[in-house]
């Protein structure tokens, strides 16, 4: 696949070319990462077979050669392949089906049933991709600013126990990275008091109304990147008979840039060791005898929402903003932590960490100047909601991350709750959140 892939995480995954993924996202320098040719490194020579979810739209011819054809995928013009919003200034959900290519027609059927329960603002969003692409062996999840399209992993929207049966096994690439440090910096999602993870049915498949906030997790992320690297306030200028690559991977005039010089992350401390963790890079023997105690000063009092925010600037961004929406949307609240490094994360002891961290005086400047740059027509209402937020509840030292995940509310008093994922049905329950990553 001859592309640049922001992943932000390794150094090189299955043959796929790391890019936009520089230490831009902390430091004090403030400086955008580079974002290499993309082809200047090997690529696989195929990827699964796929096809447009609607055939007879405007650009189903252009969808695979421009998107998803291995080694063959072809670098277009705006012309063949123009951003949804330069076509369709407001994407309607039939817009963004024109746009989706898919490898079993199910994905395309769910993607739509999801699209239909989501906010407005989120379908706003789409204007900043050529493509949606959705496809069995994507794993995980990512934005290319090479084809301007995101690519989804099938993961997030099975619903029947036949439809998973499509679903790639394969582990993330990244997920050993960090097993040779004895620290772990943990996150979740949490709503009252319990942590957001899906419920089976008996027969094992899912709800619809739980796999949307997956979803809407998966598309506000993948969506901050491509209106990071094309705000539709850019389409004025372009000339189509240029690539989306020539705009899209030049290093200039992405949101985060302004944003980056204007509000970095400070911890090199931080920057280095996700480098370890999310890109693969060799431990030195100081991050290997690291203690959770030693990060505190580190990450505490800077402006990351999740640790993964140090892999780059653009990782900072749409971290910051994914977990505006989620927040705005549908009530869930970030813990962040430092804890040892177990093989299970709720049985890592906590060092420090917080509850709601988006509420903490330098995140939520960090996040307003973010929800700013984005510019949603719903802006003011988001803005509203930030300066809402209470502050932080600091979790319980000494204690595991499993057993904070009760905390009190802002009254004090402890409700007499056991530690739950919600109603668990006979299917049993999966952590999503903590089993299946992106980028």
């Amino acid at each position: 696949m001859p592309k640049i892939i922001l992943q932000c995480c390794a150094a090189l995954l299955s043959g796929l070319i790391i890019a936009a993924c520089g230490g831009g996202g902390g430091g004090s320098s403030g400086t955008p990462a580079p974002v290499p040719n993309a082809r200047t490194a090997p690529v696989p020579d195929g990827v699964v077979a796929t096809q447009a979810y609607k055939s007879r739209a405007q650009y189903a011819d252009e969808l695979q050669r421009c998107t998803y054809l291995g080694g063959n995928t072809e670098v277009c013009t705006l012309e063949e392949l123009p951003f949804l919003g330069q076509t369709n200034a407001n994407p309607t959900i039939n817009n963004i089906l024109d746009r989706t290519l898919v490898s079993h027609t199910w994905m395309g059927d769910n993607f739509e049933s999801l699209l239909e329960l989501m906010p407005a603002d989120l379908l706003e969003m789409f204007q900043s991709v050529t493509a949606v692409v959705i496809a069995s062996d994507i794993r995980p999840a990512f934005y290319d600013p090479n084809t301007g399209a995101i690519y989804l992993d099938s993961d997030f929207l099975w619903i029947t126990d036949a439809e998973r049966n499509d679903v790639s096994t394969a582990p993330d690439p990244r997920a050993a990275f960090g097993d040779v440090l004895q620290v772990r910096l943990p996150w979740r999602y949490v709503k009252d008091n319990g942590s957001f993870s899906i419920t089976l049915n008996a027969d094992g498949s899912r709800d619809l109304d739980q796999v949307v906030v997956i979803m809407a997790y998966l598309l506000y992320h993948e969506l901050s990147h491509a209106r990071d690297f094309m705000h539709p306030s850019r389409f004025a200028g372009l000339d189509n008979r240029q690539t989306a690559a020539s705009y899209l991977t030049s290093g200039l005039n992405y949101l985060s840039n302004d944003f980056t010089n204007f509000n970095p992350l400070n911890s090199t401390v931080m920057d280095d060791l996700a480098s370890v963790s999310f890109r693969g890079v060799t431990a030195t023997s100081t991050q290997r005898n690291f203690q959770p105690a030693d990060l505190i000063s580190e990450y505490a009092p800077d402006g990351a929402i999740q640790y993964y925010a140090y892999t780059s600037q653009y990782e900072d961004f749409a971290t910051l903003f994914e977990t505006t929406m989620l927040s705005f949307h549908f009530g869930f609240h970030k813990d962040t932590g430092i804890t040892t490094n177990t093989a299970s994360s709720a049985n890592g002891v906590v060092a420090w960490g917080q509850r709601g961290r988006l509420g903490a005086q330098q995140v939520l400047a960090r996040a307003r100047e973010v929800a700013q740059a984005m510019n949603l027509s719903n802006l003011a209402d988001i803005e509203a909601h930030l300066n809402s937020l209470p502050l932080p509840t600091q979790m319980r030292v000494g204690e595991t991350w499993g057993q904070n995940l009760i905390q009190a509310p802002p009254n004090g008093v402890t409700p007499n709750q056991q530690e739950t994922d919600g109603i668990r049905k006979t299917g049993g329950v999966d952590d999503f959140f903590e089993r299946v990553w992106i980028r």
